[in-house]
């Protein structure tokens, strides 16, 4: 366990600092990447407020530029983390966001996943 751990601190700090370039450059949807992969490192280690406050980042930056794979993914991270925190109907909103956007795109694995989720979860 300590192993793991030690893997994710450091591949947090990774994307931190892959953040700030992102930042530096300008860079929106390498930003928006890497706010999301934040947020499920911050969700895997139990850390449900980060990782909602990098979703919700991700989110904003990819709906101001049009980034719809990234925002689909950022979507689906906070359908999942209002899922864990019991918020259903919140959880559902953003994972059919995500579902219709992964639709759009033609990603059918992505559609199956999320749609088995809402099978899961949809009262």
């Amino acid at each position: 366990m300590h192993q793991q751990a030690t893997d994710y601190a450091a591949a947090a700090s990774s994307h931190q600092q892959a953040l700030k370039l992102f930042c530096d450059a300008s860079n929106q949807l390498g930003q928006a990447a890497t706010l999301n992969n934040l947020g499920l490192l911050a969700a895997r280690t139990a850390d449900p407020g980060k990782a909602s406050r990098h979703y919700s980042q991700a989110l904003a930056i990819t709906r101001g530029i049009n980034a719809p794979a990234e925002q689909a993914r950022a979507l689906e991270g906070l359908g999942k983390l209002h899922l864990q925190n019991g918020d259903h109907d919140q959880a559902v909103s953003h994972l059919r966001q995500a579902l219709t956007i992964y639709q759009r795109a033609g990603t059918p694995a992505d559609v199956q996943r999320i749609q088995e989720n809402l099978r899961r979860h949809e009262r």
